[in-house]
Formats: structure tokens, sequence, C-alpha cells
């Protein structure tokens, strides 16, 4: 029996980050607009729900899109007990429609998606029975990575963990979020974590959500217009939100105030908005007074922060991403020199400098990102046909653009495939109904004969009761397995080195 191996399952641009706010919201001005507003910002979010269909979207469009802050909503399953209008996919299948729709979502309000291993298994009266199918060691142990893997300075929580949720996947979701803040920062939890390489990490503020708009507690107003979108980040969630199209939760897009009530639920402060007190610069990560090497990363923060903000000025005047190319290669030349002495055996690998080892790595891949866009670079990866078995061949075609007036130079495309694929290079580069490119490269690929089948990390696996089993840890939280071919172009852009990967896929009118 032949068994189709589907090409395309996802691409991340960096582990644990889905860099590109994805189709219109990814490219050109908007793109690159919302890109320097993240480099200017290391705060970080994590915002805790128990279904697909529970996160506040508006919420998750202001902090991400408005702030600029590395928003990530954490669902603690994908809904497989829940309802679908598009079609008769129920359980797991419905959980990976549900879960598409999500990062669909996700690329209009600029939040990343992280999912936890629970089944979704249907109503539940209680936390105490959900916890009993669930097992609530393994899901505290779920949230608890979530928070040391993002090191979150904020964690909101959509439940208050009270019969008040409703659900009891609701309470149960609001209940492990305040004990996983509580314990995540303690070496004693969860100590396998710490050998998996981990670290310890108590969030600064724990929030709740709340439905209830008279009761106490932060007013963020979540209806400000964006003139860099032509409207309201709360109508830019509202276009997120009609894209649970399997949940009926299409949106008109009413004009007029909206806002969101946090009420802190870490310590009795009710008026303490979300960013007070906290620091969200580059250089806030570095401790005072800097010596040694903590002086040269602070003088290559500093040239990053000064060239984001000039490419951030430029791209005001000029609207027009072209302007910035030379700031931000500058921006991505002293991100990356910071980020070498950081990776140097002089730096300790501790509690102390893992925030600002994560938050340089990550303004790297966002600078690399912006340069990238301003140059109008695009790749595409393609292939002559949609499914492959065991054995079978196929032909794929790495192909770039950038700007006429932006000249790349040192361009090199490479493939990247499981063990024991074979690639060859072709000497003509197939044009898959492109016309000429200015870069491409061609490969013939040959798929492993012992090749398994393409498949969510979750169900490579038997499930366990209501919880899916992944052994691999790096792929625990992720929406989906990494795809099995991707092409990378390396490139110089004004005499700096960046390159971008894409998966590859099948792509037909």
């Amino acid at each position: 029996m032949r068994r189709s191996l589907p090409l395309l399952l996802l691409t991340l641009l960096a582990p644990w980050a889905q860099a590109d706010t994805g189709e219109a919201y990814g490219r050109g001005t908007v793109g690159l607009g919302h890109l320097l507003l993240r480099l200017q910002s290391t705060a970080r979010v994590l915002h805790t729900g128990a279904h697909p269909d529970d996160e506040d979207t508006a919420l998750l469009a202001t902090l991400a899109r408005g702030y600029g802050a590395r928003v990530v909503y954490y669902s603690l399953n994908r809904g497989e007990g829940g309802q679908n209008s598009l079609g008769p996919e129920q359980d797991e299948a419905l959980g990976v429609l549900r879960t598409e729709e999500l990062l669909a979502a996700r690329r209009v309000d600029g939040a990343e998606q992280w999912f936890g291993l629970t089944h979704d298994f249907g109503f539940s009266r209680s936390a105490e029975e959900t916890l009993a199918k669930w097992g609530e060691a393994a899901v505290l142990g779920d949230l608890v990575e979530a928070i040391r893997r993002l090191r979150p300075q904020v964690v909101i929580s959509r439940f208050s963990g009270t019969p008040a949720d409703g659900h009891g996947h609701h309470q149960a979701c609001g209940q492990l979020t305040r004990r996983a803040c509580e314990i995540a920062g303690d070496p004693a939890a969860y100590p396998e974590q710490l050998a998996a390489g981990l670290l310890p990490w108590a969030p600064a503020k724990l929030f709740l959500d709340t439905y209830q708009q008279d009761q106490p507690g932060t007013v963020l107003p979540l209806g400000d217009h964006a003139p860099l979108y032509g409207r309201s980040f709360a109508h830019l969630a509202l276009e997120s939100r009609s894209l649970h199209r399997s949940q009926d939760m299409g949106r008109l897009e009413p004009r007029g105030p909206f806002v969101a009530r946090l009420q802190r639920l870490d310590r009795s402060v009710t008026d303490n908005a979300w960013s007070d007190g906290l620091d969200f610069s580059l250089s806030g990560l570095l401790p005072q007074p800097a010596e040694g090497w903590q002086q040269t990363v602070a003088t290559q923060l500093a040239e990053a922060t000064d060239s984001v903000k000039q490419a951030q000025a430029l791209f005001a005047l000029n609207q027009y991403p072209r302007q910035t190319q030379v700031a931000l290669a500058r921006t991505v030349r002293a991100l990356r020199r910071a980020n070498e002495v950081l990776s140097g055996d002089g730096v300790p690998a501790d509690t102390t400098t893992a925030p600002l080892r994560q938050a340089v790595a990550q303004k790297l891949d966002e600078a690399q990102a912006a340069l990238l866009l301003a140059a109008g670079v695009e790749l595409d990866a393609l292939a002559d046909q949609p499914f492959v078995a065991p054995g079978d061949a196929l032909t794929v075609a790495g192909l770039a653009w950038w700007h006429p007036t932006c000249p790349l130079s040192a361009t090199r495309l490479t493939l990247t495939a499981p063990v024991g694929w074979q690639v060859e290079a072709m000497t003509k580069v197939p044009r898959m109904e492109h016309g000429e490119a200015p870069a491409g490269q061609g490969w013939l690929v040959r798929v492993a004969a012992e090749a398994p089948p393409t498949q969510p990390s979750g169900l490579r696996e038997a499930r366990r009761g209501e919880r899916y089993e992944v052994a691999e840890a790096a792929l625990r939280g992720r929406p989906q397995s990494p795809p099995p071919l991707t092409v990378t172009l390396r490139c110089a852009i004004d005499d700096t080195i960046v390159s971008v990967s894409a998966a590859v896929q099948y792509r037909r009118a």
C-alpha cells in the first residue's frame, strides 16, 4: 500500500518563533512597520486559555501590534471535542482543522500560537473531573515548561480558576496558570526540565483578563486607531476572530471604544498596568554597572538601538521600506556582534544572562527579517507535485527575487532534506510557472524507501487517555511538525550576511 507524504506542514524561521506575521500583514510597508516596532521592545507576554476560541484576540492584537510585544497564546488543547460547522471532521481531525484556524488568526493579530498536550474530551462540569482525566501534574508541568521557554515578564490568564468560569477545562486552566507562575522560578519544581536545558523563570506579573467590566482592575484600551493598518486593533481582532470558521465566529466590525480589564492576581494590587515598572529596552537587560563583556555587549546594543530609531525615522518620513535598508543592515551587524559575545565562553549560561541571550537572538532574527523586507526579498520553494510516497522522486525549485534598486551579492540557495533522502543539484533551474528569477536553483529529490508518513507530532504515538505523547522536547508546544523539505537563501545586503528559509510546497490555482 502506498503512503502519501504531504510536502508542506509548517515553516518556522527560528525555533519557537513564528517571526513573520503572515500574508498581507507580514509584507511590504505594513510588515516592516510591525517589525520596526518589535525591534524596540523586549516585552514577552503569555496568554493562557483552554481551547481554540478562549483567547482575547483584541488583547493579543493590541499588545503584539500596538506595543510590539512578543505575545504567545497558549491553548491547553486543540478543541477536538467541539463543534464543526465546516464538515465531518471530528476528534483528532477536528484538532488539525482548528490548529490551522488558529495559525490563520495569529497571522492577523500578530501573536504566536502554542499548544499543550491535553485532549479535549468534551464538556466537563468541574476542574476536579478535568484534571483527573488529564493528569494534574503533567498539565502543570506543561505550563511551567512554556513559562520557562518563553520567559514572559507578564502572564495573562483568561480564566479565574473558579466555578464562575463554567466549563471544567476553563476552571482547570485558571487554577494551573496561577500555580505554574508560582513555581516556574523554583529549581526544585520539575527538575527534569532543567536537566534538559531550561532555566527557572518567575514572571513579574500575573493578571486575569476578566469578562466582568464592573470588576476592579486596570483598563487597557483596545479600540485605538492604528494608522499603519488603517483601522483599530479591535477591528484587527474581529478579523482574526472570524477565522475560527469551524465555530461560526464570523463577526462584524462595529466602530467605537473597546477595552480589556486586567485584574492583578499575584498580589493585592489591582491598579497596576501591565507594563508599569518593567524595562522593555535591550539595554535594560544588562546588569549595572556594565563591565568587561557586559560593556562590549552594551556598546553593540546601543548601536543597534540607535540604528533602529534611525530606520524608524526614515520609514515614517518616506513610508517606503527601501529607505531603511542601510540603517537596518547596521542593526543586524550590531546585534550579531552582541550575539557572538554572549555565545562565547566568557559569559555564564545562567538565569542572570538567559533573558539577555534570548532577547538578543530574537531581535537578531527580527532585524534580519526587517532587512529582507526592506530589500524586497522574496523566496519561493516549490515542488512539482503535492504528494510523494517512499522511493518516489520529485523536482524542487528555489527561486529568489528582490527589489531592482537593491542588488544582492553572494546569493546561495541550499536545500535541507531528511537523513536518507537523496538530493541532486540540477544544472537548469525549473521555472515552476514563474518567469526567470534573479537567483534560482533546482534539485532532484528522491524520498528514502523507509521514510515514515508526515503527521502532527502529537499523533506519532498512541494517545494515553486524554493526553498526547510527544517524546521530543523541541516539538512540545509547536502547532505543527517541522516541514520535511526547506530551502534557504543566504545573501549579502549592504555587506551584511542574512538568510531566510521557506518550506517546500506545491502550489496550484
